[in-house]
């Protein structure tokens, strides 16, 4: 990485950089428990390189003015074994799979319009491509160009020293991604799955417009936002049966709110909450939009003299009884309604000296038992019983130290 500054009146800042990451990732049903069955390994692996040159210029004393260039390349190969050859598929050759090449252009400007105004525009072009390298499948040895276009606008207003408020106006484009590309579509046959493919499936468009305030006088503090938007061709993951998912576009709308409130009392105890709620509906089918969190609020109470330091939280979850089974995106799908939950957490800590803090706490103090709404089901695992949802911890001791030497 590379950075320069006030390299003249008009080039206030240069900055280069390079990157390279490799992926080895192993994927198998018999390193960490029994497996009376077959065993079977999957090894892809990914590498990724990319960089990006930008230079910030102060056009004027109240314009400056971001822009560059940046490009990525990812290349994915795998390799996989089942039965008595996982002993020795690291001598195994990788097959291509798929390849990635994107380079962008970006710049964002931001204008003081006067003392209590300002605003900020920014624009992106990103040229993807995308190779499908696997063999046997429908779409072996085609290449998805795509064009990527992204822009925003945002007001910021100082109404007076303690009120800020905003309000911004942004569109984005995003291509679908590696593992989005590789689900089979459904078909009347697991043969057909076997060799159809959504590699082609089309890019998602994003346009959004939110708008908040923000307010800070003695001791109080809060904040409010809102926000809608419009999701065209937006990539849905669809559970097909046990063994395939696909992925399918569909037009969709979300919108939602977040607030926070903080109030000191006194020198040491501060209390705050927070609120969180979003709405989402799929505009296709006409059902809710999946993966969807419900409406969650925090409540808190903290006491820190620089000494010593204590706190208390609960936070509140909403049962979440909006949900479309079997979709989702490539992290999960909905899997039923979920019921809601309140859980108690309290830490303390100790500073005996600067730069040394040790703390101790109990997450979820009363043993609850839980699960979120966005959470999996739990595998057929031999000794472990299988749950509608992963359950999250029951009552956590901990214990920590952070001590700068």
């Amino acid at each position: 990485k590379f950075e320069k500054s006030r390299i003249s009146p008009l080039v206030a800042k240069l900055e280069a950089q390079v990157y390279y990451n490799y992926v080895d990732h192993v994927m198998d049903n018999y390193s960490l428990r029994p497996q009376p069955g077959m065993k079977m390994v999957n090894n892809p692996d990914r590498e990724t390189k990319g960089g990006r040159v930008a230079a910030t210029l102060d056009l004027s004393a109240r314009t400056s003015l971001e822009a560059g260039i940046d490009f990525q390349t990812n290349e994915h190969t795998l390799r996989k074994a089942s039965g008595a050859s996982v002993a020795g598929y690291e001598s195994l050759a990788r097959s291509p799979d798929m390849r990635f090449f994107t380079w962008g252009l970006f710049g964002e400007l931001s204008h003081e319009l006067n003392a209590a105004n300002r605003l900020i525009g920014g624009l992106r072009v990103d040229f993807t491509k995308a190779q499908d390298q696997r063999s046997g499948r429908s779409t072996s040895g085609v290449t998805d160009d795509d064009t990527l276009k992204a822009g925003f606008l945002r007001w910021e207003n100082a109404f007076n020293p303690t009120t800020t408020l905003y309000a911004g106006l942004g569109h984005t484009e995003r291509a679908p991604d590696y593992w989005e590309r590789t689900k089979s579509p459904a078909a009347t046959s697991m043969t057909a799955l076997g060799t159809a493919s959504t590699f082609l499936v089309k890019p998602e468009k994003t346009t959004q417009l939110d708008a908040g305030t923000i307010y800070a006088a003695g001791p109080l503090r809060a904040s409010a936002s809102v926000f809608y938007a419009k999701h065209n061709d937006f990539i849905q993951i669809r559970q097909i049966n046990m063994f395939a998912t696909d992925a399918l576009n569909v037009d969709a709308t979300t919108y939602g709110a977040e607030a926070d409130l903080s109030y000191a009392l006194g020198r040491f105890w501060k209390t705050y909450g927070t609120l969180a709620w979003t709405h989402g509906e799929n505009d296709s089918t006409h059902k809710p939009l999946s993966q969807i969190a419900p409406l969650e609020g925090r409540l808190g109470a903290g006491y820190d003299d620089k000494v010593w330091s204590a706190g208390a939280l609960l936070r509140l979850v909403q049962g979440q009884k909006r949900f479309d089974q079997g979709y989702g995106n490539i992290v999960g799908q909905d899997i039923g309604a979920s019921s809601g939950f309140a859980i108690v957490s309290l830490n303390a800590g100790w500073r005996p000296k600067k730069g040394t803090l040790i703390s101790a706490g109990v997450d979820n103090l009363f043993d609850k038992t839980y699960a979120e709404f966005i959470s999996r089901s739990g595998a057929m695992v031999g000794g472990f019983t299988q749950t509608t949802r992963v359950n999250e911890p029951g009552r956590t001791l901990w214990l920590k130290a952070n001590i700068a030497l």
